[in-house]
């Protein structure tokens, strides 16, 4: 769950507290910008600014990071960021509100895989969610 300010705006000490409360209450772990968190609504900066906050959590490795972006290249961009930081778990949504079959959706997260290889992926969707 992302937590906001009265602006709008990320809360990221209140995110990160909450995050490492709800895996200290025992859930094996967190996904950063789920549903839940928001993600297609809060801005890339604010992302990447929460993630150089979250490399300092006592619960790092436990963290998946969820992308919730649109576009194939910002997706990219962010998981580079990520891994830079030392996180190597994604949560991937395909690109929402666009019509498309499994071949596109296929190729969307080819091109993902390509590129940053060295991670672990789930694919996420509101009617399916699958490993890769």
């Amino acid at each position: 769950m992302s937590i906001l300010n009265d602006d709008l705006t990320l809360d990221i000490k209140k995110t990160i507290l909450h995050a490492e409360m709800v895996i200290d209450n025992g859930c094996h772990g967190v996904a950063i910008f789920g549903s839940t968190g928001q993600a297609q609504l809060i801005p890339v900066y604010e992302k990447i600014n929460l993630l150089n906050h979250l490399t300092s959590s006592k619960h790092k490795e436990r963290y998946i990071i969820g992308t919730g972006l649109n576009s194939l290249g910002e997706t990219i961009n962010l998981m580079r960021v990520s891994k830079s930081l030392g996180f190597n778990r994604f949560l991937i949504m395909p690109p929402a509100y666009y019509k498309y079959g499994d071949k596109e959706v296929m190729e969307f997260y080819s091109k993902i895989v390509e590129v940053i290889s060295d991670c672990e992926i789930i694919l996420y969707n509101f009617e399916k969610t699958l490993w890769l």
